[in-house]
């Protein structure tokens, strides 16, 4: 063989190795999560693995409660359960036009007034979904019957509940199955419904507090262990000559639900 021919034969031996040399080790697949069913008992502590930062858990992911289903306190106070998911559902609107607020801020309060979950926001139509908390007999279901009331406030309309307009109680009693996702594809045929209450008092009408309102945003540091705390600024109203500079949002709400 001419020695021409052994040294190409060679430069690709040489390319075709270093070719292999640069190719990655094809990763194994990480472990499914197990999933518990209601009645068993798990760790509040432990998340889903897509939410967990650390990626040294996702080799030994933990258990956790199967879609639909919330990891609960138990009503003797020894441990948590897997139970059905509960929720508020409902949307904020304004008074005058009907039209959704985006971005208000919805809590539940117990029958004393005080705030009894997280605050979550409403989206572009003004749709929200606030998670309850509920104490479980040893099976996952409810072991108790409880009432709330919303909390809500948005920029430049007035509080609710105030004045003469006072909040609806919302009854456990009243929870139901969610209704199945208009989409197919959202649907999970293994998910157990979550329980849902979605009726008049989940639905509230804010007050605009007009056209010169100029809302302004409180900043502040509550330390540490406060999570989920409620924080309400109150203050006399009293009226300030100033042109406002908020514009208004476009409508981003042309696929809301009507009637929700």
């Amino acid at each position: 063989m001419p020695d021409s021919s052994i040294g190409n034969l060679a430069g690709v031996v040489v390319i075709a190795l270093a070719l292999a040399g640069c190719q990655k080790e094809e990763e194994e697949p990480l472990p499914e999560q197990p999933k518990l069913t209601a009645g068993a008992a798990c760790d509040p502590a432990v998340r889903p693995v897509e939410e967990t930062p650390e990626t040294e858990d996702d080799a030994d992911p933990q258990p956790i409660c199967a879609p639909g289903l919330a990891c609960e306190p138990l009503a003797d106070g020894e441990g948590h359960v897997c139970g059905t998911a509960l929720s508020l559902r409902g949307r904020v609107t304004d008074s005058a036009s009907g039209s959704g607020i985006e971005g208000a801020l919805v809590a539940a309060l117990n029958e004393l007034g005080e705030p009894v979950t997280d605050v979550v926001a409403t989206d572009a139509c003004g749709d929200y979904d606030l998670p309850v908390s509920v104490r479980r007999k040893a099976d996952g279901s409810y072991a108790e019957s409880l009432k709330w009331t919303l909390s809500v406030s948005a920029r430049d309309y007035q509080p609710f509940p105030t004045g003469l307009r006072p909040a609806l109680p919302i009854d456990l009693s009243d929870a139901a199955p969610a209704p199945e996702p208009a989409d197919e594809e959202d649907a999970d045929e293994e998910a157990q419904a979550p329980d849902v209450v979605d009726n008049a008092a989940t639905h509230v009408a804010l007050l605009s507090l007009g056209a010169d309102a100029a809302g302004v945003t409180i900043v502040g540091t509550l330390g540490e262990g406060t999570a989920g705390t409620l924080v309400i600024a109150e203050g006399r109203r009293r009226r300030l000559r100033t042109r406002s500079r908020t514009r208004r949002a476009r409508s981003r709400c042309s696929t809301c639900r009507p009637g929700r």
